[in-house]
């Protein structure tokens, strides 16, 4: 699968039409015809001193979607400066409209901030690694190879192959973060020489572990060219069926067990 968790599709969605949402809620605490509330919001004496209803909200459902590091500060600033925004249009009107509703709507802001807080959701933003929609496919495959550290070399087992990585079994493994030498003599095709970096992934450093290529650039030619045979060969890993990956599929397992409302963490 190459989207993006659901949550994170949900609110930034939700974020982007926020603006729509603030008329509608505006009009009902003045008390005016939506019609009239809307032709007046859309004019443009309103959006010259009242731009940032329209303008922050979409930043941030950009920003949230994006999901990258630079994105999650730009997320937290044009929050704040709606904050910011929102309390000093409110105090203008104070004395003509209900203060709990207006609570209320903080209420549910701080809750979605306070979730883009949270460890599991901040380190998407911070750690490419986690982004693994962005990462490329996998492909299984037996080939034979040997890597060293050090200037000692072992014999291992390549069990799947990607652009950027691969997952190697051996009976001795290097350490987590040891540069290493990868080694592929031709077989069938299939041949190169890689460097990489050791990424363990949980209980998988008993039967082997991940490497990260440290590309230059006749290792990456080597690299596609290897994908490109495998490809070839229908080898593609697949993730979720289809159905698993649906929106209602989501929808449901979020309704009824509480599963999605957090961003998955593929290993």
């Amino acid at each position: 699968m190459r989207r993006k968790p659901w949550s994170i599709i949900v609110l930034a969605f939700l974020h982007i039409v926020a603006p729509i949402g603030n008329i509608a809620f505006n009009a009902i605490l003045t008390k005016k015809p939506l019609a009239q509330y809307f032709a007046m919001a859309f004019s443009w004496a309103y959006l010259q001193v009242n731009w940032y209803v329209f303008v922050l909200p979409i930043v941030a459902g950009i920003a949230i979607y994006m999901c990258k590091k630079s994105s999650f500060y730009i997320y937290l600033v044009a929050i704040s400066a709606l904050f910011v925004f929102s309390y000093s249009g409110y105090l203008s009107k104070a004395g003509t409209i209900s203060l709990l509703p207006v609570i209320a709507v903080y209420l549910v802001n701080i809750g979605v901030v306070a979730f883009f807080m949270m460890p599991a959701v901040r380190e998407i933003y911070f750690n490419p690694r986690l982004r693994w929609w962005e990462s490329k496919p996998r492909y299984a495959c037996d080939l034979r190879c040997f890597f060293g550290v050090n200037n000692k070399s072992q014999e291992g087992e390549i069990r799947n192959f990607s652009e950027n990585g691969l997952f190697l079994k051996a009976e001795h493994l290097p350490a987590d973060g040891d540069v290493i030498q990868i080694e592929i003599p031709n077989q069938g095709g299939y041949h190169g020489t890689f460097e990489g970096r050791v990424i363990h992934h949980g209980d998988q450093n008993r039967i082997g572990c991940g490497i990260e290529f440290n590309h230059n650039k006749q290792s990456s030619a080597q690299a596609k060219a290897i994908v490109g045979e495998l490809h070839k060969q229908g080898r593609m890993l697949q993730g979720r069926v289809l159905a698993e990956d649906s929106f209602s599929y989501w929808l449901k397992s979020l309704l009824t067990s509480g599963k999605g409302f957090m961003p998955r963490r593929d290993k």
